[in-house]
């Protein structure tokens, strides 16, 4: 049986962008596998706790790729609402084929406190 590629999952850290007319929260997931993957699919969603309770904010966008090693999605991002500090991370889950067959992972960017309300 062949091993499977070695993939590495990066999240980057979780930041406030402030280059547009609104505050945006966000991170930019990448992963690279050493070997080319049939199809890759990365999505990104963005988490605020508040009170101990996680949750989701804003669109879970996917960037695909086939055919490739790497693909990276830059598309993540939840429009602040306000300035109120808050704990934000983001979620990164991928699902990959190499070969026909089928694999997945999902890791969390470190969390921030940022001046970016929901």
């Amino acid at each position: 049986m062949i091993p499977a590629p070695h993939c590495e999952l990066k999240t980057g850290n979780t930041y406030l962008r402030t280059s547009g007319a609104k505050k945006v929260v966000g991170f930019k997931p990448k992963i690279t596998c050493d070997e080319v993957m049939d199809t890759i699919s990365l999505t990104g969603q963005m988490y605020a706790v508040i009170g101990g309770t996680t949750t989701a904010h804003g669109d879970a966008p996917t960037s695909t790729n086939a055919g490739q090693v790497s693909v990276e999605n830059k598309q993540i991002g939840y429009n602040c609402n306000g300035t109120g500090n808050t704990v934000w991370f983001g979620r990164a889950s991928v699902n990959a084929v190499w070969r026909g067959i089928p694999q997945a992972a999902v890791v969390d960017s470190p969390t921030a406190t940022l001046p970016c309300g929901v």
